[in-house]
């Protein structure tokens, strides 16, 4: 695997101490089940000990087997659903996102031999048979007599190419990779040789590395185009074999016979999932196709074995997890970024996931310990904080642990960290190791008793991640909050990051809890008596959300007290100009998964290099994966810059010149960010005048990104209507009794980020309705919104909306259509029954609680009424940034809706639905009919 270069945090984030008992405590008094007592290493060892036995060979067929075995395996585990291997073309032209999908390779025999000669025996130097590591991978054919020639010897890398020509070319260089061969092959070398074991200090280093031969998967090109050549891995042994019969005689000649065949085939991947009790998924990833026991075939036999024992424990305790669990398994980032970019984006996404890699070797030798990795750019996350918490108990228990936290873009199976998925995704992982990416990495260095111990903690992070408890959940915030406080007492601690990072992760947290619906009276009962109200009035979603606010206001107070750093912006002492230019670009990225640059042409390659000072290498700069994954047309290429260069080394010029270039192969889409005269513009050509009433539902990332945001389209809006004029915007808020109860100056509006804002302005009022409040601002704000509180439905004549259309408002849709709260008036207007809820609001501290009625849910019958509009010519738009906005007269619009209610009331459900809304209304509208018959 790969890993772009990591950013190790600083101390106070990483080491971020707590006391061992402490944790250990709040983890005994966790009421979660246990997957892990289904947990076997002898299971995990056969996985490995089958998958293994086929991936050496390292063969697509081979590679095949593996995956169907894998996928045989699944299939027999009861509980698992979806279990699926799926082929997808690899023909060494295709390609995602620049990753090409490697051409099939298969290979019945091949050797290297010194021919014998007088007073020599033949010596062989390599045999496939013998050792697979010893043809490099995507080797052509020799012709079928074999392939003799002498041999040079490269000393240094793209030296003297001259001498090569008819050539084997021998090599002992830190790095073999496609340009060196490349840059034989184009020198007219026959071969390659290499006799390099790739060593690293204090880890993989000895002399028992003389028998191992160097895993070479990135040297013969995968993709169609550039030449391959034979190619062999020699034991360094054999290297100086070969090299003292060289010194002897210059014109010795090695043979090489290779039985090979390229073609077009597929690639596997095997998916299967476990259901979850709630939408979303969690996944599992890792890779199948490195041919070591450790690498990775431990990483996708502890995935396999994770799956299971979630199955047999779901099967036990007839519980599903809160959330899905998702397997994947194919070869290294290739299959991924095939899956992403050819299957739909499931409707509730990820919610995150673990990638194992290199997980099987004990420690108590010696051996490197685990690496806990938080992909960029969604770390910093509750989940690595979770696995960084589980992993600090192990290093307190024998036999030996040791671990690592740091942050980088993973390039490895971690897709999901990135747009459009933007979920926390950590790879775990023990590497490089003492056998890393070489010969040695079998089966029988692998301890099954770490193993166990990785199955443990992996099972425990998965538990956490999909089925956490409120217990388990806010012990864990009140740990995290004693974490964070001391690293904020650190001497010079990055306060505004740490604050930063914990306002990320108590956000995740919340989000973990499952949405809730409307609350009845009979619901509310019934929640009551079962004691699933905390404090008697909320959710635990809610309750947790208070304590996270009260941990975040004290952190907030220990920052401003503390001798923090001094944060230093990256944009300082840039050059005016690629400020500007930087400013009005919002790039967008246009497929999932990582960069590469594998289908680039030789034209297209040297001019990456001139003007992004960027060579082909596995994937791209961490800098540019980075920058893509945060190009979603929210940002400029100025934030983006921002944000990246306070994480990694990058220049302004070559992130322009190398989003220039990626715009012009197709990757990137380059928007130009919208002003506030582009949004009067449009919304003056819709008819929006001085004096005007308006009301505006707002979705800004609907058109690209705006300069200014959402308090430059409030100023825009603001100045159009002039000073005779009024905007409201809808600052719903759903405090039904379970959320908090309803105070009009703290309660957060759903409804989006020009709300928000607009809700911090100090002219603003807001309407008391605990529910669907709305907000004003202008000489009939405190008219229009009197009234409208918890004495009336949200869609009452007598509150906003009665007020809005008779004085003749106007509707103005600065995002999809479907958001038009307005219709829900001529719903309840025409005579659809509505559901009411329990809902409170707070006054002078104490909590009211009281029954709403006429409460409002589906909107699919308002593409009715849009569509009726536009065909009388009343349904106004005009084209802004990459969509479009409407505006339209709030009377003709509501009185549209009743006409089509009183042709056909039940338009306003939907058909074989059984919410809570469609539930109530359905039974009432049919007595009504009867009745009226």
């Amino acid at each position: 695997m790969k890993v772009a270069p990591t950013k190790r945090l600083p101390k106070c984030e990483t080491v971020l101490k707590i006391h061992s008992a402490a944790v250990r405590a709040g983890l005994r008094k966790g009421e979660m089940s246990s997957p892990q007592s289904y947990f076997s290493s002898r299971r995990v060892m056969a996985d490995i000990k089958a998958i293994v036995g086929h991936t050496r060979w390292m063969t697509s067929p081979e590679i095949s087997r593996a995956a169907h075995y894998i996928k045989d395996q699944l299939n027999a585990v009861e509980g698992l659903t979806g279990v699926e291997l799926i082929e997808f073309l690899s023909d060494g032209r295709t390609s995602f996102g620049g990753w090409v999908m490697p051409k099939c390779w298969d290979v019945r025999a091949a050797t290297l031999t010194v021919p014998a000669a007088k007073g020599r025996k033949e010596l062989l130097l390599a045999d496939y048979h013998a050792n697979p590591f010893s043809l490099m991978m995507w080797s052509p054919a020799t012709p079928p007599e074999g392939l003799e020639a002498p041999v040079a010897i490269v000393e240094e890398p793209f030296k003297n190419g001259r001498t090569l020509k008819g050539k084997f070319a021998l090599m002992t260089l830190p790095q073999l990779g496609v340009p060196l061969l490349q840059w034989a092959a184009e020198h007219g070398a026959v071969g390659v040789i290499s006799d390099t074991v790739i060593e690293r200090k204090g880890i993989k280093e000895g002399k028992y590395l003389e028998d191992a031969i160097q895993y070479w998967n990135y040297t013969n090109p995968q993709w169609d185009g550039p030449q391959r050549l034979p190619a062999f891995g020699l034991t360094p042994k054999l290297g100086r074999k070969l090299r003292s019969l060289l010194a002897a005689n210059p014109k010795l000649t090695v043979q090489a016979r290779v039985d090979a065949q390229l073609y077009d085939g597929t690639l596997p991947l095997v998916t299967a999932r476990l259901p979850g009790r709630g939408p979303g998924e969690f996944v599992l990833t890792a890779h199948m196709d490195e041919p070591g026991a450790s690498d990775n075939t431990s990483g996708t036999a502890m995935a396999m074995e994770t799956m299971r024992c979630l199955a047999e424990h779901a099967q036990k305790s007839g519980e599903l997890p809160a959330v899905g669990v998702r397997f994947f398994a194919s070869v290294e980032s290739r299959g991924l970024q095939a899956y992403l970019n050819t299957r739909p984006v499931p409707r509730h996404g990820y919610s995150g996931g673990l990638n194992l890699d290199m997980i099987g070797y004990d420690q108590t030798d010696g051996r490197r310990g685990m690496d806990l990795i938080s992909a960029q750019p969604s770390a910093p996350s509750a989940l690595a904080e979770y696995l960084r918490e589980r992993s600090a108990l192990e290093t307190g228990r024998a036999p030996a642990f040791t671990f690592k936290e740091s942050r980088a873009v993973v390039i490895n199976d971690c897709q999901f960290a990135g747009a459009p998925f933007h979920a926390p995704m950590v790879l775990v992982e023990q590497a490089p190791d003492k056998t890393y990416h070489s010969s040695l990495d079998t089966i029988e260095n692998l301890s099954p008793a770490h193993l166990k111990r990785m199955g443990g903690l992996v099972l425990d992070t998965v538990t956490f991640a999909t089925s956490a408890n409120f217990k388990d959940i806010a012990a864990f915030g009140e740990r995290l909050y004693a974490q964070y406080a001391t690293a904020l007492a650190q001497p010079d601690a990055p306060a505004q990051r740490i604050l930063r990072d914990a306002k990320t992760v108590y956000a995740q947290l919340i989000d973990t809890f499952p949405q809730d619906q409307p609350v009845g009276e009979q619901e509310l009962e019934h929640l009551r008596q079962n004691n699933q109200l905390i404090k008697g009035y909320l959710f635990e979603k809610y309750a947790f959300e208070e304590k996270a606010i009260a941990w975040l206001a004290e952190l907030k107070r220990l920052a401003a007290n503390s001798h923090a750093k001094p944060e230093i912006s990256p944009l300082e002492n840039l050059a005016p100009n690629l400020v500007k230019l930087a400013r009005a670009q919002v790039p967008v990225k246009l497929f999932a998964g990582y960069l590469a640059f594998e289908d680039c042409t030789k034209a297209e390659l040297a001019r990456l290099k001139e003007v992004c000072g960027i060579e082909r290498g596995w994937g791209a700069p961490a800098w540019l994966q980075f920058a893509l994954d945060l190009s979603t047309g929210k940002r400029s290429l100025l934030d983006i810059y921002a944000v990246v260069a306070a994480e990694l080394p990058v220049d302004l010029q070559q992130l322009i010149n190398a989003m220039e270039f990626l715009r012009g192969r197709g990757l990137v889409k380059i928007c130009t960010a919208l002003t506030k005269a582009d949004v009067a513009a449009a919304v003056r050509s819709v008819g929006i005048r001085a004096g005007d009433i308006v009301m505006a539902h707002t979705a800004l990332s609907d058109f690209g990104y705006l300069e200014g945001g959402a308090n430059a389209l409030i100023d825009c809006l603001l100045e159009i209507v002039g000073p005779k004029g009024t905007v409201c915007v809808p600052t719903h808020s759903l405090n039904w009794v379970g959320k908090a109860p309803y105070d009009p100056k703290t309660s957060p509006s759903f409804t989006g980020a020009v709300p928000t804002a607009f809700l911090k302005r100090p002219d603003a009022q807001r309407s008391l309705h605990p529910t669907h409040s709305v907000a004003a601002i202008g000489p009939r704000a405190k008219e229009l919104i009197a009234g409208h509180d918890h004495t009336v439905e949200p869609q009452a004549r007598e509150g906003f909306w009665g007020k809005f259309v008779e004085a003749r408002g106007k509707v103005l849709m600065l995002c999809r259509l479907q958001s038009n709260t307005l219709l829900h008036s001529g719903e309840l207007w025409g005579g659809i029954p509505m559901p009411s809820c329990v809902a409170h609001y707070s006054r002078d501290g104490e909590r009211k609680e009281l029954v709403i009625s006429g409460m409002p849910w589906h909107v699919h019958a308002f593409d009715l009424v849009h569509a009726e509009l536009n065909a009388r010519g009343h349904l106004y738009t005009a084209p802004l940034g990459q969509s479009k906005i409407y505006a339209m007269d709030a009377k003709e619009a509501v009185e549209t809706m009743q006409g089509f209610i009183e042709r056909d009331p039940f338009v306003a459900l939907r058909e074989r639905c059984d919410c809570f809304y469609c539930a109530y209304a359905r039974p009432r509208l049919m007595a009504k009919q009867v009745v009226s018959r």
